[in-house]
Formats: C-alpha cells, structure tokens, sequence
C-alpha cells in the first residue's frame, strides 16, 4: 500500500480564456507543488515595522524558514512546501507574536497583514491565522484531491486523472478514451496537460498522458 502523502492528487490549472487558448497550442506548464506567505509587519499605529523577523514554521515537519520584513514592512517567504504553517514575528522592544494555522495547498498566496504590541513585558501573543476563501492575488484554479477522496469516489475505467473534473471549470469535452484528457472551458488539444510526482515531470510528450502510471 503506498503512502497516503504519496497517493494524494493534486492538480493545478491555469484559468482564464487567454491562457486556455495558449493550452490548445503547448503543453501545460507544470503545476507547482509549493505556495507561498507574504505580507506586511506594522506596529500598533499602522506604520510600517523594518527588521522584523519572520519565521515560517512547517508544523508536520518541524522545518523553518525565517526572512527579514524590509524598510517598508513587507516580507515574502516564497516556494514553502505545502503543509499547515505557524508563522513568529520576533523583534527587540515588541511583544513576539505568533500566527497559527496557516494551511498552504498548491498554488496558494496567503497575505498577512499583522501589527505588533510593545513589550511591557515578555510575552507572546498567539493570533489565529485563517487563508481566505478566494485568492484574489492569482488567476489560477487550484486545489487538492483528498486520499478519502480517492478511496471513496468511483473512477470511470479506472482513469485517475477524471478526479481531476472535482475542480471547478474543468471539462472532458475533446478528450479521446484511449488517452484520457482535462481540459478548461472545452479546449479540444489533448496535450493540455501536465503530470508530475513528488515534483518529477511524468509527461509523456508523443501521447500526451503520463509517463508512467501508478495504482
């Protein structure tokens, strides 16, 4: 029995008329199995907070990143695993502050915008983090299959990548049954996709399906 982090789907599809009208003419970039947390530090007034030390945590893993927020107070913690993170501001002279429950699929942006306290003491506060529910800084349509998923759902001809009609704008319009297919909007090019594994490309260019096929 494989893993379940390994049988986990996960798919990535660029939206849009535009880019599904580049579809129907190259092969699909390949989905990014990262995300990414950016933002802005201020202190109590709004004023933007230089220097602040930003650490994402991976709380399954234990790995950390940590980054310095700029003389402006942003910051950009880019190309994080996907995961559930915890995010610490820490900087001389204010309270540390804690941001939990930061869930990253693939492809997600989450924004932060978070203010510190003065320290009258040491002390840390903790600050629930929730990710919105629509991601207005990307065009993409994204989102994760589920193992329950897989487990549970019926699979027609045992073709894994028709879960993939689970996300929203997703169609089988144009494809062929031989080599199964998902497109956006209806496009009708069957080499509209990209597979990869554990960020591997998997593709095979002369069929237009993946390389090699797993249970």
């Amino acid at each position: 029995m494989m893993p379940t982090s390994f049988r986990s789907f996960r798919l990535l599809l660029a939206a849009g008329a535009a880019l599904a009208a580049l579809l129907l003419a190259a092969p699909a970039l390949s989905a990014q199995d990262s995300a990414q947390i950016q933002g802005a530090v201020t202190d109590a007034s709004g004023a933007a907070l230089p220097g602040v030390s930003v650490t994402a945590t991976n709380t399954q893993t234990g790995a950390a990143r940590t980054v310095q927020a700029g003389a402006d107070g942003r910051f950009l913690l880019p190309d994080l695993p996907l995961g559930t993170y915890s995010l610490r501001y820490a900087k001389t002279g204010f309270a540390t502050t804690d941001v939990t429950g930061l869930v990253l699929q693939i492809g997600s942006v989450i924004e932060r915008h978070d203010a510190l306290k003065l320290a009258a003491q040491q002390a840390t506060v903790e600050v629930s983090g929730q990710a919105p529910a629509i991601d207005t800084s990307k065009s993409n349509v994204a989102g994760v299959i589920t193992s329950a998923q897989i487990d549970q759902l019926p699979i027609a001809n045992r073709q894994y990548l028709n879960l993939s009609l689970l996300m929203p704008g997703t169609t089988q319009d144009a494809s062929r049954s031989f080599y199964n297919n998902v497109q956006l909007g209806g496009g009708s090019h069957y080499y509209s996709n990209s597979f990869s594994v554990d960020g591997v490309n998997n593709n095979w260019a002369e069929m237009g399906e993946p390389r090699e096929n797993f249970p």
